[in-house]
């Protein structure tokens, strides 16, 4: 009788191991499924975001960006990076080990060797050659501060339709302490479709940044973002003076630009009009 209250007392504990082994298996499945769903309410909307960085004889210092690109990006898979070289570019053996490192992690690279005359060619350019959602003219002596600052971006643009233009207007610490302006200002691939440009190729090297937020506040299609940048400028004695930056920074097309800047004030209010007409 003994033995058989304890081979009925044995079944029993068995089949209850059984039930809570069956329970455990669908309460983890229903964990990793709620959790799963969360992830993507919460996720981003996926968009592809298309860096433009023209860039010469400047191996540390793209290096210096692109380590930055890889620890602060919440999903690299969606960054679409654009190199426009000068076809007699020096440093093209540092480079490239560099953009493996990239396409390692999942990067997707676009390397181009056209010599271009001037900042704004370049920027166009590559416009023309990107895939992304979202556009984003970059420096390559700039790094990211703000982790996760592409979900932000993504976030962000998301509030509005992908065929309305917008812009938003990216924190860079490089001169001015208010956000009344923006260094690095990223714009959506509406707004690129609209004008057909990033800036007028009138320009030599400055004034690209200033055009799309002038534009943007024209038009008042732009948003303050969270997202932090520094940039390692030689203006601001963050990083020296290197060939590069005296080929380009001369005084000579620093009155050019400047004298442009004065002339086309019309067309950018032309443009803030393409911006907000309704198609």
């Amino acid at each position: 009788m003994r033995k058989k209250i304890n081979t009925i007392l044995r079944i029993k504990k068995e089949i209850t191991k059984g039930f809570l082994r069956i329970y455990y298996f669908f309460e983890t499945f229903a964990l990793r499924l709620y959790y799963f769903n969360l992830k993507k309410k919460i996720n981003i909307s996926k968009s592809k975001i298309s860096l433009l960085c023209p860039t010469k004889n400047r191996y540390l210092k793209f290096k210096r960006f692109t380590e930055s690109l890889i620890t602060k990006t919440y999903d690299i898979n969606r960054i679409e990076l654009l190199i426009c070289f000068d076809s007699d570019e020096k440093e093209i053996k540092e480079y490239e080990s560099e953009i493996l490192k990239l396409t390692r992690k999942g990067v997707s690279i676009k390397k181009y060797f056209k010599d271009l005359t001037s900042h704004a060619l370049r920027n166009n350019y590559l416009a023309k050659q990107c895939e992304g959602d979202i556009i984003f003219p970059i420096n390559d002596d700039l790094v990211f501060i703000t982790n996760n600052w592409d979900k932000i971006i993504d976030d962000e643009f998301s509030k509005n339709l992908k065929s309305n233009p917008f812009c938003i207007w990216i924190n860079c610490d490089r001169k001015y302490k208010k956000l009344d302006y923006s260094a690095f200002p990223v714009i959506n691939y509406a707004w690129y479709e609209r004008l057909g440009y990033i800036v007028p190729e009138v320009f030599r090297f400055w004034y690209l940044d200033w055009w799309i937020c002038e534009v943007s506040r024209i038009s008042k299609k732009y948003f303050l973002s969270d997202v932090y940048i520094h940039q390692f400028h030689a203006e601001t004695y963050k990083s020296e003076i290197d060939e590069t930056y005296k080929q380009n920074a001369t005084n000579e097309n620093l009155t050019h630009d400047y004298n442009m800047w004065l002339k086309t004030k019309n067309n950018r209010i032309q443009d803030s009009l393409k911006i907000n007409q309704n198609k």
